[in-house]
């Protein structure tokens, strides 16, 4: 009677010990996630940059403006700020038409579109081991202990832009 015990006792552990594995593990998956986006984010960043510094030589006004956005951008809502300052390097390229023959501009906006390709994959990244972290802790057997451990909800990441 008492092997039965410990063999029930051993196996509620090792569920336990896998279950919770399991959930840092998915937890640490959504960190990963949140970091390719804030890489990307960066990346992004920078192109605008040196978009910035390309059309300089092409107006005086609106590098202006294009410089106070890139200057005061807010690091809690890059997405919205860094869809205007494209959104203006978009416009300027439009105003005037040698920018968009220039080689420079060109091969920055290749790689500003690259770089929004791989913006949208890390978002749908993050999301999916959102949903499957998400999934793991409300699903039995773990929702009954998961907060305990002080696995709670993670938020999607939503994006106004797409």
């Amino acid at each position: 009677m008492l092997n039965i015990v410990l063999v029930i006792i051993v196996v509620i552990i090792l569920f336990l010990v896998v279950s919770y594995n399991n959930m840092v593990k998915l937890s640490n998956k959504v960190e990963e996630g949140y970091s390719s986006i804030d890489v990307a984010l960066m990346k992004r960043y920078d192109l605008i940059t040196n978009l910035t510094e390309v059309v300089k030589g092409y107006t005086k006004y609106e590098t202006e403006i294009l410089e106070k956005i890139v200057r005061e951008r807010n690091m809690s809502n890059k997405d919205q700020m860094m869809d205007e300052v494209q959104s203006n390097i978009l416009a300027l390229a439009e105003a005037y038409p040698t920018l968009k023959a220039d080689v420079q501009y060109r091969t920055l906006m290749e790689a500003m579109s690259e770089c929004e390709e791989h913006l949208q994959a890390a978002r749908r990244f993050y999301n999916s081991n959102v949903s499957a972290y998400n999934t793991c802790i409300q699903q039995l057997p773990c929702s009954l202990f998961a907060n305990s451990f002080g696995f709670t909800n993670k938020e999607f990441y939503r994006y106004e832009g797409e």
